[in-house]
């Protein structure tokens, strides 16, 4: 074994001791966090999404044709990991190949529209901008869809005759409860080593908010105001932080797919809505409604430490490799 290859086996474990002994020093910090993480989710979270979650489920159980483009609007519509269940569902019954399943789950993972202009534009004072954001993310995220699923989407085998409405039903709902339960389980965890992290080093608080969790993140833009903070906002939604990320990697893990597309997509919408974001601020001046700014001193200092998370990012897209698993057909594509 090479000392690289030792690395990479050791640091992750090191890393757990370390985060394991964090915790344990900050008993109360954690136990807060999970409170008050669990109490959002359930209060605002789940009721907003497992709705969703039961209905693109029963859609993708019974649609036999087109279910490639209802999942990526029903994955537009929902908000996260709607999509990439969609897609690794279609894939694990052998409707679609696995690069189709990559490229669909990439393409149908995105902020939910009640999210961006309910909440976002409340952050800004300016409906408008949540507009903005969820209309500019569609062209980029067309870029990954495969079109041709939008016309024909064939079985791997003959479906025989339909499964009873009833147990679609029941198995869609079920499915969206353990949807949920994973959400919830990553959103907790994040919120608590967000915590403890910005416990032990404040000067980090910057990057544990635009990472971690991009509500979080969206929120810090607001605080830092201006073009810069417009911007920042953008990147956070666009990027949709590591919470985001295992929410996702969990269904797609299980269908043995790769998350590579999914974060390539991350990187290119972080960069394209930052973008946007500062544009359309140049346009519309908007006043934001947090009431704590940040003092802009803290902007380099969470540029730069902002660099490991996007070395990672980009080490997960050369590295990462599908999961080898029979609970997805071929790499085939079976769509003509």
């Amino acid at each position: 074994m090479t000392s690289a290859r030792r690395f990479s086996a050791v640091l992750p474990a090191a890393l757990c001791i370390l985060v394991l002994a964090a915790f344990l020093r900050f008993p109360s910090v954690v136990r807060e966090a999970a409170v008050s993480s669990l109490s959002r989710c359930a209060s605002s979270l789940i009721p907003a999404l497992f709705p969703y979650m039961a209905v693109s489920a029963i859609l993708v159980r019974r649609m036999k044709r087109g279910a490639g483009l209802a999942v990526f609007l029903v994955g537009l519509t929902a908000g996260f990991p709607v999509g990439a269940a969609g897609a690794a569902a279609c894939c694990r019954e052998g409707r679609i190949g696995k690069r189709d399943a990559e490229r669909l789950a990439a393409a149908s993972s995105a902020a939910s529209p009640a999210f961006l202009i309910g909440v976002l534009g409340r952050m800004w004072g300016d409906a408008r901008f949540g507009w903005v954001l969820f209309l500019a993310s569609l062209p980029a995220l067309l870029c990954f869809f495969p079109l041709r699923l939008a016309a024909r989407m064939s079985s791997a085998a003959d479906p025989g005759s339909p499964a009873p409405f009833s147990r679609d039903l029941a198995d869609a709902i079920g499915q969206a409860g353990a949807g949920c339960l994973a959400v919830t389980a990553s959103v907790v965890f994040f919120s608590v080593l967000a915590a403890v992290g910005k416990t032990l080093v404040p000067p980090l608080a910057p990057l544990l908010c635009l990472t971690f969790e991009f509500s979080a993140g969206a929120l810090y833009g607001a605080s830092v105001g201006g073009t810069v903070g417009a911007a920042l906002t953008g990147a956070a939604v666009g990027f949709s932080g590591l919470a985001v990320l295992t929410q996702v990697s969990a269904p797609l893990s299980e269908a043995g797919l790769s998350p590579k597309p999914y974060l390539l997509s991350r990187l290119v919408l972080a960069a394209w809505l930052a973008a946007v974001s500062a544009v359309w601020y140049r346009i519309r001046p908007m006043t934001p409604a947090a009431a704590a700014m940040v003092p802009s001193s803290a902007l380099p200092a969470a540029a730069l430490c902002a660099c490991p998370v996007l070395l990672f990012s980009l080490s997960l897209l050369r590295r990462t490799k599908n999961v080898p698993a029979s609970s997805c057909n071929s790499g085939k594509n079976l769509v003509k």
